[in-house]
């Protein structure tokens, strides 16, 4: 069991606790449902042992086959050359006089000819059947392959039907009870994160929410959100056009007319979208309230020792300047430089706005943990950024960006039950190992899990039944296509509105925002060696912007995957809107539920 006292060094209780815990709880998980599916294990991997070997010999055969292949091509290519080199001989027979005729020229048509006469025979009675039935075997193979995958995934179909969302954050509830992950993002602690610490709502235009998954540790609360981004960047056109004209010059004592040519270009600049994901972790603490900072990676995991120590010992005159410029400047607040310069160094958040707060939060030990987290090679070292706004801590590692944190239980899907038992187990230990390399740097800070929230009385009365954020994450796990704008021709931002709320359920307009390319010419002038301007034509791209809107039912649904497809089976679920939904656009997960309106 692990105690508060085991987060004070969270990368050595990591690696000495939690990991092989966690493998084993995921194992253990793993064997609960397949004794609850009821699934024979032994009879899937026979099955899976005959289609290893069938496919074993499928390769055997198809290699073959190839090599047959490859000999025909040459021999195609031989006839095709003989036949070439008999009509250049008969060409040359023909047209020598009868006397002019060389013995050996007759000779060199007869075999060319006979060659690939041969040949052919060879390639239409010896090469084409053995193609032709090594092409059967492995139809019959390929054949009998999908047959035994098929009886594989009806072998798997009791597990396969478990799987089921918010598995993943069960079983890291079970070996981290300090640190407790949420189903879904709820209306109770938004409220909470918003009254208490700060929070908002994401309303950027140009950012949607994939996907969020909050919890706490001992009952401070964090967020992770995974964010779709649209930007623009510049994008540079280039176009050209050749010119052409004449000169005269001498040339000795005589006048010569030459044509010239050079080619123009030139080049326009023009603003495109581009996308990319952006996942940050979200955390709120009342401890040290007023200190804002803002640090980067310092790349120190892949310094050596030697390195390090040079780089401290550079970062120490800086630090000297500074404190020697704030001694100097009456102004504002005073630089304090700590007394541990390789803390300073390696953390480097010098733009801190209070010293006091500063220290208090960064306590010796507390500096102890992070050079350690930050020096240290395995898992991660040193990838994140912190930042600290008031009571907020804004963490990005780069281990968890485009990584999927959803747990989605699809993924776990197979017919092969030892590779769908070593996936499963791979996924959560990788699951847990990213979220708490995320939460490290801020595990790292004693005097975070010394404050422990006090309770909060919920107002009474939400908005909403559920989050803007699982608004947002349940629009983007619907089918885009048919939400975006018919002209769209890029990828498409979500952003999702409250219209409403009807007693259990969320009336909710989602907007796809994205851009029509409208192809466009312009013409730049450039001054050419003829002496004359000339417009030489740029095409580019113009990216307009396109939105559609549509409406869409958001509530909280069935517990499991499996209550959600009995109530869909027998029409439970959309009450007074089922003259207005769309079985075919329905998302369920995490227990939560949304479907498209088609009016």
């Amino acid at each position: 069991m692990i105690t508060i006292d085991d987060l004070s060094e969270p990368a050595k209780t990591y690696r000495t606790q939690i990991k092989d815990a966690h493998e084993k709880n995921a194992a253990e998980f793993f064997d609960e449902l397949v004794n609850k599916s009821g699934i024979n294990v032994q009879a899937n991997k026979s099955t899976v042992a005959e289609y290893k070997k069938t496919e074993n010999k499928y390769k055997k055969v198809d290699k073959e086959r190839n090599k047959i292949k490859n000999f025909k091509t040459f021999l195609i290519i031989c006839i095709t050359l003989f036949f070439i080199l008999f009509g250049i001989y008969v060409m040359i027979n023909v047209n020598s006089s009868k006397d002019g005729i060389k013995p050996l020229n007759i000779v060199l048509c007869i075999l060319f000819g006979i060659f690939a006469i041969v040949l052919l025979v060879i390639l239409k009675v010896k090469i084409n059947p053995i193609i032709k039935d090594k092409d059967k075997v492995i139809s019959d193979l390929k054949a009998t392959m999908d047959k035994l995958k098929k009886e594989g995934y009806e072998q798997m179909a009791a597990l396969n039907a478990l799987y089921d969302w918010n598995m993943s954050t069960t079983i890291a509830n079970k070996t981290t009870p300090l640190i407790q992950l949420d189903k879904y993002f709820d209306v109770e602690k938004y409220q909470y994160m918003v009254e208490k610490y700060g929070f908002g709502d994401n309303t950027d235009p140009q950012c949607s929410t994939l996907f969020v998954q909050s919890g706490s540790i001992l009952g401070n609360p964090f967020l992770i959100q995974e964010n779709y981004v649209q930007d623009m960047h510049n994008v540079t056109y280039t176009g050209s056009l050749v010119i052409s004209w004449t000169e005269t010059i001498k040339v000795g004592d005589d006048y010569q007319t030459v044509t010239r040519t050079q080619t123009l270009t030139a080049s326009v600049t023009n603003p495109a979208p581009y996308y990319y994901n952006d996942t940050w972790l979200v955390y709120g603490n009342e401890a040290a309230p007023n200190l804002v900072f803002y640090r980067q990676p310092s790349n120190a995991n892949n310094m050596s020792e030697k390195q390090i120590e040079k780089y401290v010992k550079s970062f120490d005159k800086k630090l000297d300047k500074m404190v020697q410029k704030d001694i100097n400047d009456v102004q504002g607040e005073q630089f304090t430089r700590l007394a541990n310069t390789k803390f300073e160094a390696l953390f480097n958040a010098l733009d801190r706005n209070d010293e006091i707060q500063f220290r208090l939060l960064f306590t010796p030990l507390a500096q102890k943990n992070m050079i350690d987290l930050i020096t240290s090679k395995e898992p991660y070292g040193d990838d994140f950024i912190f930042k600290k706004d008031h009571k907020l801590n804004f963490i990005k590692t780069v281990h968890s960006q485009n990584k999927d944190f959803s747990g989605n239980p699809s993924m776990f899907i197979d017919w092969n039950y030892e590779r769908a038992r070593q996936n499963f187990i791979k996924y959560n230990t990788e699951y847990l190992k990213l979220i708490f390399f995320d939460l490290a740097p801020l595990i790292s800070i004693p005097l975070y899990q010394q404050t422990k929230t006090h309770e909060y009385i919920y107002g009474q009365g939400f908005t909403s039944n559920i989050t803007s954020y699982e608004h947002e994450v349940l629009a983007n796990a619907m089918d885009v296509s048919k939400l975006m704008h018919p002209d769209t021709d890029t990828n498409v931002i979500l952003k999702t509105k409250f219209l409403g709320k009807e007693i259990n359920k969320d009336l909710v307009e989602v907007t796809a925002r994205s851009f029509r390319i409208e192809k466009r010419v312009t013409y730049v002038p450039v001054h050419g060696g003829d002496g004359y301007t000339h417009d030489v034509p740029v095409y580019y791209d113009e990216y307009i912007p396109i939105e559609k809107n549509s409406n869409f039912y958001a509530e909280k649904g069935a517990n499991t995957k499996q209550e959600f497809e009995q109530k869909l089976q027998n029409g439970e679920l959309f009450g007074n809107s089922s003259q207005s939904a769309n079985i075919n656009d329905t998302i369920y997960q995490r227990g939560l539920l949304a479907y498209l309106l088609s009016k």
